[in-house]
């Protein structure tokens, strides 16, 4: 089978029906979720750790909890990106800083979507102390949408998948 290139620079197999790229979409969007299901418990859970940690010793400690948990999930999720959904290899740095770049808007989203949420939900919970730990849960969706864009077409780009392995 000869391997056609489209006018966006993707590489078809000629003879092999659409069904085989589409299966294939399929199934990197379901090890995504899969992925991205455990990425977001460890994210939640080291975001719930440092805000437990830094409630009553700060003001505002979920927005900085909501900065370190960052950090420290960022180089999880890359990882585990890399390995089991996105499937490149070698490109370790470049993916790792532009991962850093597509999660680092996202936090940037966080910390300007955070403070108002958490304000609103301690208006309307009856127990307030819960509400920035909440307000981190809800903006779970949000980040996962934006981070699949952004690591299948930044992230994880044509150029960092020419050595990817199906």
């Amino acid at each position: 089978m000869s391997v056609l290139t489209s006018a966006r620079g993707r590489q078809k197999s000629k003879g092999l029906p659409a069904v085989v790229d589409t299966r294939a979409r399929i199934r990197r969007i379901v090890r995504y979720l899969i992925v991205g299901a455990i990425n977001t418990g460890f994210g939640l859970a080291t975001y719930w750790f440092f805000t437990f940690i830094l409630t009553g010793k700060i003001p505002l400690a979920y927005e900085l909890a909501s900065f370190f948990s960052g950090i420290v999930s960022i180089s999880f999720s890359f990882i585990t990106y890399k390995w089991f959904v996105f499937r490149t290899k070698g490109h370790y740095l470049r993916e790792w800083a532009r991962a850093y770049i597509v999660y680092g808007s996202s936090i940037l989203l966080n910390l300007i979507l955070l403070p108002p949420l958490v304000w609103g939900l301690e208006k309307g919970l009856k127990d307030p102390s819960v509400a920035p730990y909440l307000g981190g849960f809800l903006l779970v969706g949000i980040t996962l949408v934006f981070s699949f864009l952004g690591h299948q077409h930044f992230t994880f780009s044509r150029s960092s998948r020419e050595h990817r392995t199906p």
